[in-house]
């Protein structure tokens, strides 16, 4: 059946809206987010929000072919076409350069020799204008890089190895469209590619990407070599039991001093009025000032489990920081929309342990998979995730003060 490509095109603007050789000491054993964690290096800016997803698992655990272009995309029965157009933004959190906004009316890969479609897995951090994305693919790079010389990129070899392909100035725009680059590049976003052996860092400038590279090179201190984020990336590894990884973000606990951070959005409500209602609802049971909190995403047959992980510091009673947690999850009622999550997930597990030297508290709400459409109804993709409470910050339950 066609599909109205217009249709989905807003529909994917909308929910993206809501990527060097090995280093010599890094253990080939760390799980995929830790392995990628050494390409950000430790500041302010990156620590304020982390994004990862994984395309290929993503595929494999919804049981969704793996598609190379929009043709491919419109073939798929109603059901997978629905879950990649609806579901798969929001468990996996694409970084912007992949252009998933533009993916159905612009030939992205033509211009870059890459898209969406082909990526395996990606990780975006830090603020604009100095933000990256750290991406992975398992296809030959050649075809990268043709595409990126045709293009116009400069390419400069890089002494840690690879190439950086460069385009514009640094931070420059091209809102004028006299390079020819597509609306994706028109903003900068991809004015430096640093092109590796099944890799790419990708920034607005050189400095944000070969920084980048220096500390995947473990010349810069990257967040991979923090007792926190290291806690935190290995804590997931108690719920491979519940389906593989699709996506996590990573918030340091900086951002959630009070209510400044779980009610930006709220609207016309004042901030005192936040903060009063917040208490009077948490007082009596007061979570602890955490470090660093991860949201995960994972999916198997029948259900996404939605993992939040909070790392506390030394001393902490991370045992009753977990009780404290899963009690406000159960009873989570936003403070947006006035709606109850009490329907729309189950508490599945919630856990402590000592991991890294850091006392850990480790939640699990299960959200059920959606009962089929009848034949000839629009495909049923209402799940609840954590990208859509993220973008709103409609995490009043990390109220702490």
């Amino acid at each position: 059946m066609k599909k109205n490509r217009w249709w989905i095109l807003a529909a994917l603007f909308a929910l993206i809206l809501i990527g060097v050789p090995g280093v010599s000491g890094q253990d080939s054993s760390e799980n995929d987010l830790l392995r990628l964690l050494h390409f950000v290096p430790d500041t302010p800016e990156t620590r304020a929000w982390l994004t990862f997803g994984d395309l290929a698992t993503w595929h494999t655990s919804w049981n969704v072919p793996r598609i190379d272009n929009v043709e491919q995309l419109e073939a798929l029965d109603r059901d997978p076409y629905a879950y990649w157009v609806f579901i798969m933004p929001t468990q996996t959190m694409p970084p912007d350069v992949l252009g998933a906004q533009y993916l159905l009316s612009d030939d992205i890969r033509a211009i870059y020799g890459f898209d969406l479609f082909n990526m395996d897995r990606f990780l975006y951090a830090g603020e604009p204008p100095d933000d990256i994305s750290v991406v992975e693919f398992s296809f030959d790079g050649t075809q990268i890089a043709n595409a990126l010389t045709t293009t116009g990129y400069e390419a400069v070899p890089l002494e840690t190895g690879g190439t950086l392909y460069q385009i514009l100035g640094d931070y420059e725009t091209d809102l004028p469209g006299s390079t020819g680059l597509p609306r994706l590049g028109m903003l900068g976003r991809l004015n430096r590619i640093a092109l590796l052996d099944g890799q790419m860092v990708i920034g607005r400038a050189t400095a944000p990407v070969t920084n980048s590279l220096a500390t995947q090179q473990g010349t810069v201190p990257s967040l991979a070599d923090d007792p926190a984020y290291i806690a935190a990336a290995n804590a997931m590894e108690d719920w491979s039991m519940l389906g593989d990884l699709t996506g996590a973000a990573l918030i340091s606990g900086a951002q959630f001093p009070d209510a400044y951070s779980v009610g930006l959005d709220i609207g016309p409500l004042p901030l005192k009025e936040v903060r009063d209602t917040l208490l009077a609802q948490y007082q009596a049971d007061p979570l602890p000032h955490f470090d660093v909190a991860l949201f995960s995403t994972r999916h198997a047959p029948g259900a996404t489990y939605l993992g939040l992980v909070l790392v506390f510091p030394p001393g902490t009673d991370a045992e009753a920081a977990a009780h404290t947690l899963a009690n406000r999850l159960q009873t989570y009622t936003s403070l947006l929309s006035g709606e109850s999550f009490a329907e729309r997930w189950v508490l599945e597990s919630d856990s402590h342990a000592a991991i890294n030297g850091l006392p850990v508290a480790m939640v699990t709400m299960r959200v059920d998979d959606p009962e089929p459409a009848p034949p000839g109804d629009r495909a049923n993709t209402a799940i609840l995730g954590w990208a859509n409470m993220l973008y709103r910050r409609d995490m009043a339950f990390l109220f702490a003060e």
